[in-house]
């Protein structure tokens, strides 16, 4: 996953966060990109992310507007459970 600075994305365990930039920092003597993230809530925290680490964390698009009611349709269809 690509993300853009200025995309809106969830992250696990902190919620949604704002990519604000991407930053090189040297880690071990050799230098890592990383995504800047700013967790959009009352804590204001920030999160660094390697940018090659971001499939492994679960991260994910925070979902459009446009989407929340066919997600809500999804979720309350029934299913049924195969024995």
């Amino acid at each position: 996953m690509r993300l853009i600075v200025g995309d809106k994305i969830v992250y696990p365990c902190q919620g949604p966060c704002l990519v604000s930039s991407v930053v090189e920092k040297v880690v071990a003597g050799r230098p890592i990109n990383f995504y800047q993230l700013n967790v959009l809530d009352v804590t204001g925290g920030e999160l660094f992310v390697p940018v090659d680490k971001v499939p492994a964390t679960g991260i994910r698009m925070l979902v459009k507007k446009s989407e929340i009611v066919k997600l809500l349709g999804q979720l309350m269809k029934t299913t049924e459970i195969n024995k």
